[in-house]
């Protein structure tokens, strides 16, 4: 009996002995940190009419933050902005023996023609402009550049198979479109270089719920894979260049890949 006691007390023993060495010290972040992405896309560093979306992921230094903090949102066309009180969240991570203490928050944001609280949106200006981005009365200042530039996407709804035909939606974005304007735009590919002229569509904001946050003009476009252009549709093959020209400036695509964002510049 008084074997078996002993074993248990070593036990014992050990097991506080692991609690006290695997206990680690809780300390502060030394420092806040946020990061914005533009439209889920890390590489983006300007918003525009079509990436118009940007999300805070902010982890801010707890001590003497409460529950709720503000986060105040500026631009040069609305220098009053708002304020939206987001709600923090504890979170840490381990790095060693030490567990590092934050506040957190998460929250989605955009810019548009208007100024609208509840949907989190600040309007910017149409010669292009600066949000700015106050946390916690001044605790961290950031700013981000939106480009007023003309903005093309194209979605293609079909997928691209030779001696078929492939189908796909063009979107012109402007910040001036107002339903007046009656624009066009010329499409050809790499395939055949003969151009179709497509008057645009106004998408009329009404068949939203809300106001849309930038308005556009749309064109259904059609491809005959593995012929030449003729009759309306562009002639075109699988991986192939469409070319779409607008206000000046040419904009690729390649064929059948919808990409989710504004379409480059020929340089």
């Amino acid at each position: 009996m008084k074997r078996n006691l002993i074993l248990i007390g070593v036990i014992i023993s050990a097991a506080i002995a692991f609690t006290s060495c695997g206990e680690k010290e809780e300390l502060s972040v030394e420092e806040s940190i946020v990061d914005i992405v533009i439209d889920n896309n890390e590489d983006r560093s300007t918003l525009s009419m079509y990436e118009n979306e940007f999300t805070i992921d902010a982890r801010l230094i707890p001590d003497g933050l409460d529950s709720i903090v503000n986060v105040k949102i500026t631009s040069n066309a609305d220098p009053v902005g708002f304020v939206y009180q987001a709600d923090l969240d504890d979170g840490s991570y381990v790095d060693g023996k030490i567990r590092y203490m934050y506040k957190r928050f998460y929250d989605l944001f955009q810019v548009a023609l208007f100024t609208d609280v509840e949907r989190e949106a600040i309007k910017v200006n149409g010669q292009g402009d600066v949000v700015t981005i106050d946390i916690a009365d001044g605790l961290i200042i950031e700013t981000i550049p939106f480009d007023a530039s003309d903005c093309i996407s194209i979605n293609y709804w079909s997928s691209i198979q030779e001696d078929s035909i492939g189908q796909a939606t063009i979107f012109v974005y402007n910040y001036d479109f107002d339903g007046t304007q009656n624009p066009s735009i010329d499409v050809w590919s790499s395939y055949d270089n003969t151009k179709v002229t497509y008057d645009l569509e106004w998408t009329d904001p009404s068949i939203y719920n809300g106001l849309p946050t930038f308005n556009n003009y749309t064109t259904g476009i059609e491809f005959i894979i593995g012929s030449a252009t003729a009759n309306g549709y562009i002639g075109g093959t699988s991986g192939c260049t469409v070319y779409i020209e607008y206000n000046g400036h040419i904009y690729t695509s390649t064929i059948g890949e919808t990409t989710h964002k504004g379409l480059p510049i020929q340089q």
